[in-house]
């Protein structure tokens, strides 16, 4: 149904508001394999938003039958276990749960440092994250060795192993907290 072949890879990414979760980041990177890699590649977009811009965006990269947009989706699991990896390379992320709904699937994470929860893909070793300032080359090259790594059941197995230790819930009220603080901080300064 997703039209990956068989020795393919599929590339999730999830999330609306595409501009804020860099899903044009994330179609860079996938252009920006290499040619053998990305033959094999397809990513699939799950989220609502416009997307006319990013279509025409694949289509100029060269990636037109490459990705597909799914829309919202209400049984997300099927995504996440059907997935090689998660692309979320945002602009702006004060939380990203889909970092975490990966995990929980065993699904290897590739992420950037600004994502409120990317701490965890690095204390999980689920995955790798892109330092900041963010470089679309490093992206581009964190999904090249990503998708042939002999990590992947690793990251699979660190994932759910963290997720099974860790109170993801509780990761919730301390993301509020942290944001709370950041902005009494904020006030005092002005």
């Amino acid at each position: 149904q997703l039209g990956v072949v068989p020795d393919g890879f599929l590339v999730l990414f999830v999330g609306s508001r595409f501009r804020t979760k860099g899903l044009d980041r994330a179609l860079r990177a996938i252009a920006g394999l290499p040619t053998e890699l990305k033959q094999k590649c397809r990513l699939v977009v799950v989220g609502e938003d416009k997307k006319r811009f990013y279509q025409r965006l694949a289509s100029s990269l060269g990636l037109g039958e490459r990705v597909a947009f799914v829309g919202a989706q209400t049984h997300m699991s099927s995504y996440y276990f059907s997935a090689n990896l998660l692309l979320h390379p945002p602009y702006v992320e004060s939380a990203g749960a889909v970092l975490l709904e990966a995990m929980v699937c065993g699904l290897p994470v590739l992420t950037t440092a600004n994502c409120g929860f990317a701490p965890h893909i690095v204390a999980a070793d689920a995955g790798m994250v892109c330092s900041l300032p963010f470089d679309q080359q490093q992206l581009d090259q964190f999904l090249a060795e990503m998708l042939v790594s002999d990590k992947k059941s690793l990251w699979r197995r660190n994932g759910i192993s963290y997720c099974e230790r860790v109170d993801l819930y509780g990761l919730i009220d301390e993301a509020v907290r942290v944001v709370v603080a950041r902005a009494e901080k904020n006030r005092k300064l002005k």
